[in-house]
């Protein structure tokens, strides 16, 4: 048997501005994050791409994540599966099957 200490930790909305206070105030307020968020539509990519330029020349490294929701992209395979449109399979990740679902009374 092992018995070891551990730490949890969590800071309440209430809380948020008193303990952002106190890390300022003690010199460790490197450890906020203050992270900023925009979203772009698919045909905004020409001024996403800008405004990462921008971001860029004003000296911030901004982080950019490009994705498609995983309940998008299954909802648009099932549409061209359905369909019978063209769809790359392999390049999409697609299986499709047949379930059955057994449930006891």
């Amino acid at each position: 048997m092992k018995v070891r200490p551990f730490v949890h930790a969590r800071i309440a909305d209430d809380k948020r501005d008193e303990a952002f206070s106190f890390l300022r105030s003690i010199g460790e307020a490197d450890i906020i994050k203050n992270e900023i968020t925009v979203g772009f539509s698919a045909g905004q990519d020409n001024q996403a791409g800008a405004m990462i330029d921008d971001l860029r020349q004003q000296g911030y490294d901004p982080a950019q994540k490009t994705y498609v929701h995983p309940s998008t992209l299954k909802a648009w395979v099932r549409n061209r599966v359905e369909s019978g449109a063209e769809l790359d399979f392999e390049t999409f990740g697609v299986y499709v099957g047949n379930e059955a679902k057994i449930s006891r009374s």
